[in-house]
């Protein structure tokens, strides 16, 4: 039965023996720089979907400040409300009143809607800033909602890259092929 020196060509010595040790050692580590790679590339796609992910939420959080810088106290909306409700139908005297009654009863009316509208802007003023906290709450918690799923997008991806990459692995066809050369380099030097 032939040896591994009637295989490889007869006693070949070192310098051959180290070449094909050599070829081996590079063969295997040709197979985890190719994982390397490859898991690099996994890695970079993954970086570069959390930076789209911040953009996205980068551009929500500008809206929602925004909105918060234009969000004033308007006592005039309010004050509107308020003397909508007060100016209801003026008083009038009937057809057959003396004209001091409907001169009595217009000035009635104008003092009334006067105390009246005076009455509107302090209420308008004293619920004008509460009405403005209430809106900023709500546009506080729909910048919440709208980040939400942005969040949740990015931590989902996150998991996927960081899975996909685990998943790489050498090619163990490089590596047996590697130590196999080694193996034969080694014998051949040793030889």
């Amino acid at each position: 039965m032939p040896g591994i020196d009637s295989l490889i060509g007869g006693t070949a010595g070192g310098p051959v023996g180290a070449a094909v040790s050599g070829v081996g050692a590079l063969l295997g580590g040709l197979g985890a720089a190719s994982a390397a790679r490859k898991k690099n590339r996994i890695l970079a796609e993954g970086q570069r979907e959390q930076m789209r992910a911040g953009g996205e939420a980068a551009g929500t959080l500008g809206t929602f400040i925004d909105q918060m810088r234009r969000s004033t106290p308007d006592a005039g909306v309010e004050r509107g409300a308020f003397t909508g409700a007060i100016h209801g139908p003026a008083i009038s005297g009937p057809m057959t009143a003396s004209r001091q009654f409907q001169t009595d009863a217009r000035g009635a009316t104008a003092a009334t809607q006067g105390y009246g509208n005076q009455m509107a802007d302090w209420l308008a003023r004293l619920r004008a800033p509460g009405l403005q906290r209430q809106r900023e709450s709500e546009l506080l918690t729909n910048a919440g909602n709208a980040l939400k799923p942005i969040q949740m997008r990015s931590a989902n991806q996150d998991f996927m890259t960081q899975f996909r990459a685990g998943q790489v692995k050498e090619d163990p066809l490089y590596g047996l092929l590697g130590k196999g050369l080694q193996g034969v380099g080694n014998y051949m030097i040793g030889g």
